[in-house]
């Protein structure tokens, strides 16, 4: 395959889009920048055939290792901007480290290659879904300790209307004259 449209193409729009997104807002600088090293490093790979043979040895490593780095950033980003609680960031930052580790040790994946005698994609897509159903328990988990804090708040809510509504009548029995002059107000 020609490596300009595997890596040059990729890597000049990735490099375009950094620099205009450099142009934008400061809360998008450190996207451009990646944008901007990713695209750049794309660009000398297509340019120095030799680096492909060095750089990427497999193309599924370096897929893994980018999408772990973007993992890792949007999530940091989500907290920095507090769109994401820290207590529920951990997992997620653990999640884009070991697909990290993966992508530059694949040592580990040979490992469970061996151990398992999958193919490589296949022991890849193991440790993704493995992952993937963490977090799916994690955010079960999350729900069902939301779940009961809403029912005890409905109950909570429920008793002060009770109570608000007991003290109302009463308030009405003991000033009946009161009461019939505010509705003939109405």
């Amino acid at each position: 395959m020609n490596p300009w449209l595997s890596y040059g193409l990729p890597g000049a729009v990735m490099l375009l889009v950094g620099l205009v997104l450099f142009g934008q807002a400061r809360s998008v600088r450190l996207l451009a920048a990646f944008f901007t090293v990713i695209g750049f490093l794309l660009i000398l790979v297509a340019i120095f055939p030799g680096l492909q043979r060095a750089v990427l040895p497999n193309q599924i490593r370096l897929f893994m290792g980018l999408i772990s780095v973007t993992h890792l950033f949007i999530t940091m980003e989500a907290v920095r901007r507090n769109r994401l609680k820290e207590r529920y960031a951990l997992l997620w930052i653990g999640t884009g480290l070991v697909l990290f580790a993966f992508a530059v040790q694949p040592n580990v994946i040979a490992w469970l290659v061996q151990v398992t005698g999958m193919h490589y994609t296949s022991a890849i897509m193991l440790v993704v879904f493995s992952f993937l159903l963490l977090i799916a328990f994690h955010i079960s988990l999350v729900l069902s300790q939301y779940e009961n804090e809403r029912r005890k708040f409905s109950q909570k809510i429920a008793l002060l209307e009770a109570r608000i509504e007991g003290l109302e009548k009463s308030e009405r029995e003991r000033n009946p004259e009161e009461d019939q002059g505010t509705t003939a107000k109405r």
